[in-house]
């Protein structure tokens, strides 16, 4: 495991705050910058009640919102790197109130098949899709395990010690599942629905130790692109 030092993160949160300014000013240039793309399915669960109101404000129902959200990704690519296939996952805690856009700590991890190309992809694209400024952050590389079965979504890293998630559907009265259209994701440009879900989860690691049963749970599909600066 790797902690990441204060220039790395600010190196991350740089390339992220370029990359809104360009959006907000409407300049386009494609000169010096690298295209990216992403759309990855996401089984997530936090700390929260269903739903997390962390969806609809900045303030979660506890003084924390910990979370583990496992990223599968379907398609994508940072320059010309492909994305395609990668599986991470991350953990942290967005804090009693977010809306300053600071939130506590963040563990990204691996799968051990990722490569360094696709890891720093990947960490340049994330604070697009997460736009929030997180200290620490920790960087792991673990097996992950990932899963949508029927009403049943699963998530594991390793063996399920460290970090694992078990989604359970949450039904209407006819048996139909539930699902919140028209709903932001975040700074992702798109999404197929909310599909909600009960959730148990926990995760041990990077000395963090945290679980919840009854808790949120979804799953989503997201969509997003743009373009980051080149080094």
């Amino acid at each position: 495991m790797k902690k990441l030092g204060i220039t790395a993160i600010a190196v991350v949160l740089l390339l992220a705050a370029v990359v809104a300014f360009a959006q907000m000013s409407g300049k386009g240039k494609t000169t010096g910058k690298n295209t990216w793309s992403f759309n990855a399915k996401i089984i997530e669960a936090c700390s929260c009640r269903l739903m997390c109101p962390c969806y609809f404000n900045t303030t979660p129902d506890k003084h924390f919102c910990q979370f583990n959200n496992a990223l599968n990704v379907i398609s994508g690519h940072y320059g010309d790197t492909k994305l395609a296939g990668v599986k991470f996952w991350i953990s942290g805690d967005l804090s009693d109130n977010f809306g300053d856009g600071t939130a506590l700590w963040a563990a990204f991890t691996f799968d051990p098949a990722t490569t360094q190309e696709q890891i720093d992809a990947i960490t340049k694209i994330v604070p697009n899709i997460y736009p929030l400024k997180f200290d620490p952050i920790f960087l792991d590389k673990k097996p992950i395990s990932w899963a949508i079965k029927g009403d049943k979504a699963t998530a594991k890293i390793g063996d399920g010690t460290e970090g694992m998630v078990e989604l359970a559907a949450f039904k209407d009265a006819s048996g139909k599942n539930t699902v919140i259209n028209n709903l932001t994701y975040f700074g992702a440009k798109s999404n197929k629905g909310f599909n909600l879900y009960k959730s148990k989860h926990h995760y041990k690691a990077n000395g963090h130790d945290y679980g919840f049963e009854d808790a949120n749970g979804f799953v989503i599909e997201i969509s997003s692109s743009g373009e980051i600066a080149a080094k």
